[in-house]
């Protein structure tokens, strides 16, 4: 207790230090110099000063013959306004000497060689040494106070060059209002965008075309780890924008800054560009605060080393094809057994092998520099028979942005403290606190790592061997954190401007987290690889006690959710819809992610093709990604989706109406509690769904304890099929209307084979053996199954291999639509 004490008063104080160096160097960078005293007048209105005889207008300031600069108000400013305090006086005072500030930095690299109408404009990205600016002439477009970790943005008037609007958006929330700020820009307004921090992933697709409404096209590749800045204008043609990309380590240069003499327009002002403002779903900040007030208000809390000998050369590690070029390999190895041997493998070169570094039992533990590659020092801990003292010293000595790589051998866990596993999980691991007797383990973290690192497993033994051995060869960025490997897919380029604007992107995720962290990785991994992914409509709900499943979200970029629910998993997804359609008040559909599960790469395409339909057919309130009947036997045709009624409840992954939630849906799950309908009762036929022959869901088999409390075995009753491709079409939608399905099913009935129920209740010979005396009757026509009464519907569920199960002496059959199972 009194080392993590020691710690944390270390980690403090070094944040204020940092906070008060950082804000020294910003304020001299921008109050430094200047040519002449400034004078603030109130009394100027906004564009009644004068440069020189022939130029007059918005955004210049006078010389006077005192050598003194007279400055406009600050916009939005209300003169003579009411002392309310001391404090607010010293703000406003701040704010003006700020801004003088800027301006005289500004006029000291003016250029008065460019003449009426040019404007010398300089615009610089974010520096290791600099914060954003942005110059026009000698005025300063954003002061000290503007500058915020986010976006900033400006904009100006094309006639009079003046600045009419500053805005500052920190995209952590939500980037729903700086889309509604562009919108609402009049026609040719200039516009002026630099970032600050590395925010890109924070910025979607949504964001990123509403740039491109200003002539901007590099932002669509704007990625995490690079700083940008653009001079746009309204309707400007897409790529006439000036636009930079700049990696955030790197230093000021010509390359940093936009600076020339420019005429506005700065193009030609495409008309046709100014399409009506579409609507767009986002995060409704206010009641995001809300719900999160509440769920706190209702209780719960949040909760030896050695010098370094490189061993051999192997060429990337083994790496085939070999990792990019910015990119480090890395290969774990952690022995099969305790006669063989540990290795690992940085940069090309052998670190842990045999009789190199002692590599052997416990842990085996490499310090990498981030900017140069190399390796700092090694250490090997055997934590099966010492105590964990040195490995803990060894970790403390660690400085900020030390990359840490770990691989265990034999046995690791049985005197590995509680503290060395809390400084493993600080610089971030997600796993070391369930390694157990004669696990294998690999790790890859990072000193001052701001969430979980993606470089990480983990194998269990069965009984009392060894476990699985880790072999992993992984690539990793060295040049900055690792929580920026993670970054969102892009659509592909065949795609990209055909579905850019998919309403599928617009519609809200929900993830329900559960308790295990590696299934959640799991989930969300498959999630943040879906194409064209929007991250700020993904919402991670957790129980607040598992503070750290919402750490793992923000290590995808999604936003976590706390939620105060029971320790029933059926109360936890019931309070995360509705919290989810309170923060996301506009919109009419969520798409609900259960917890261990994995979504198909097909997945937001499945849905994106089926939305047409729902948009035409009120009566489809539920859309399912997951096929009860999706055995191996049964599900054969991924192109195929049915329609199924209200006996079929939700399962793992479904696109959720809120007309249907609000009226009845969702009282209780699948997993805990079903409450089950007769096929074919009035109930069942209240609303329809849409469901896949093929599930666009991959569901993790539980231990048979959960089984049995679930009541999930039917699920896992035999092997399951799901869909392989990325890109998977599916046919004949406009056949999946009311009117036009329930055609499509009396023509199939008029044509096809048709056969008593009685041999199939029977099953004499099996499946196999009677469905093979049916082929070679029907020939080629469809098979109709008649069935009498219920008893003869359950043998006749139990031949073909159907799901089933009872509840409350109540049998559901999964597929059934009005009576019809297809």
């Amino acid at each position: 207790i009194a080392g993590g004490r020691r710690r944390l008063l270390l980690i403090i104080s070094s944040i204020v230090g940092v906070a008060l160096v950082c804000s020294f160097l910003l304020s001299r960078e921008v109050s430094d110099g200047g040519g002449g005293r400034i004078r603030y007048d109130p009394d100027v209105p906004v564009g009644a000063w004068v440069r020189d005889s022939e130029r007059r207008g918005k955004g210049f300031s006078e010389k006077t013959a005192q050598g003194e600069e007279v400055l406009p108000p600050v916009v939005g400013e209300i003169k003579d306004q009411p002392e309310e305090s001391k404090t607010k006086i010293k703000d406003q005072q701040k704010a003006k000497e700020e801004r003088k500030a800027a301006s005289a930095k500004c006029a000291e690299s003016y250029d008065t060689t460019c003449r009426t109408p040019m404007i010398h404009v300089r615009i610089g990205a974010e520096t290791p040494k600099l914060p954003p600016h942005a110059c026009f002439n000698d005025i300063a477009i954003f002061s000290e106070a503007d500058i915020g970790r986010g976006v900033l943005t400006a904009s100006i008037d094309d006639v009079t060059q003046e600045v009419k609007e500053v805005a500052t958006f920190d995209l952590s929330t939500t980037d729903g209002r700086l889309i509604e700020w562009l919108g609402s820009l009049p026609p040719r307004a200039i516009l002026v965008v630099v970032s600050f921090g590395d925010v890109a992933e924070r910025l979607s697709p949504d964001a990123r075309r509403a740039l491109g409404r200003f002539g901007a096209r590099a932002a669509a590749d704007w990625r995490g780890g690079s700083a940008y800045a653009l001079l746009g204008q309204r309707a400007l043609e897409t790529g006439k924008a000036k636009e930079i990309l700049l990696p955030l380590g790197a230093a000021s240069s010509a390359s940093s800054d936009i600076s020339d003499c420019f005429e506005f327009p700065l193009g030609k002002l495409n008309a046709s560009m100014e399409e009506k403002r579409e609507s767009v779903n986002r995060v409704d900040e206010q009641r995001l605060a809300e719900v999160l007030r509440a769920q706190a208000g209702a209780g719960g809390r949040g909760e030896g080393a050695r010098g370094v000998l490189l061993g051999e050369e192997w060429v990337q590690c083994g790496h085939t094809p070999a990792c990019h070029v910015d990119l480090l390999p890395m290969h774990f190895y952690s022995g099969a057994n305790k006669d063989d041997y540990p290795r690992m493998c940085v940069g090309g070169r052998m670190v842990f092998a045999a009789g190199l570094n002692e590599a052997g039992r416990g842990l085996n533990v490499a310090v990498i520099d981030s900017k140069s590659r190399k390796i700092v020092k090694t250490g090997h801990f055997d934590t099966y028979e010492k105590d964990s003292t040195d490995l803990e010293l060894f970790l403390d000595g660690l400085v900020e942005g030390d990359i840490v790589a770990v691989v265990s051998f034999d046995e690791a866990s049985s005197m590995l403290s509680d503290m060395a596993k809390q400084i493993f999980c600080e610089l971030g691991s997600s796993m070391v606190h369930r390694l157990k007797f004669r696990a294998s383990w690999f790790f890859v973290g990072q000193k001052g790592i701001r969430v979980f690192s993606p470089f990480e497993d983990l194998n269990f033994p069965a009984g009392n061997a060894w476990a699985t051995p880790i072999d992993k060869r992984i690539c990793v960025p060295p040049s900055s954190h690792l929580d920026d490997a993670i970054v969102p897919r892009p659509l592909v380029d065949s795609s990209s401007s055909r579905r850019a604007d998919d309403p599928v992107f617009n519609i809200p995720i929900l993830v329900v987290g559960g308790v295990n962290l590696d299934r959640l990785r799991w989930t969300l991994e498959s999630l943040i690889a879906q194409p064209g992914i929007n991250t700020q409509l993904v919402i991670v709900a957790h129980n607040r006690e598992y503070k750290m499943a919402g750490d793992l979200a923000l290590l995808f970029h999604f936003k976590p959710l706390p939620i105060n629910a029971t320790s029933k998993y059926n109360d936890l997804v019931l309070s995360s819809i509705s919290a989810t359609f309170s923060i996301f008040p506009k919109t009419t559909s969520i798409i609900v992610v259960e917890s261990e599960v994995a979504a198909t790469s097909d997945l937001l395409l499945y849905f994106s093709q089926l939305l047409h339909v729902l948009e035409r057919d009120e009566s489809i309130q539920l859309v399912h990604a997951f096929n009860y009947n999706g055995f191996n036997r049964t599900s054969s045709s991924p192109s195929t989706v049915y329609r199924v009624d209200a006996s079929q409840p939700p399962a793992y992954i479904f696109l959720l109406r809120r007309s249907l939630y609000e009226r009845t849906c969702c009282s209780t799950l699948h997993r805990w509690s079903l409450q089950l309908q007769q096929p074919g009762s009035a109930a069942a036929a209240t609303f329809a769904a849409l469901a896949p022959d093929v599930s666009r869901v991959v569901v993790a088999r539980p231990d048979e304890i959960t089984l049995a409390d679930t009541g999930e075995t039917p699920v896992f009753r035999e092997s399951r099929t799901f869909v392989k491709s990325a890109d998977q079409k599916v046919e004949g939608v406009e056949r999946l209307s009311e009117k036009e399905y329930e055609k499509e099913l009396r023509r199939m009935e008029e044509v096809s084979h048709t056969v008593d129920g009685a041999s199939w209740a029977t099953c004499q010979g099996g499946y196999g053996s009677i469905m093979k005396k049916e082929e070679e009757r029907r020939q080629g026509k469809p098979l109709l199954i008649r069935y009498s009464d219920d008893r003869q519907l359950t043998e006749i569920v139990k031949c073909v291999g159907l799901y089933s199960a009872i509840d409350n002496r109540q049998q559901f059959v999964a597929g059934f639509y009005r009576g019809r199972i297809r």
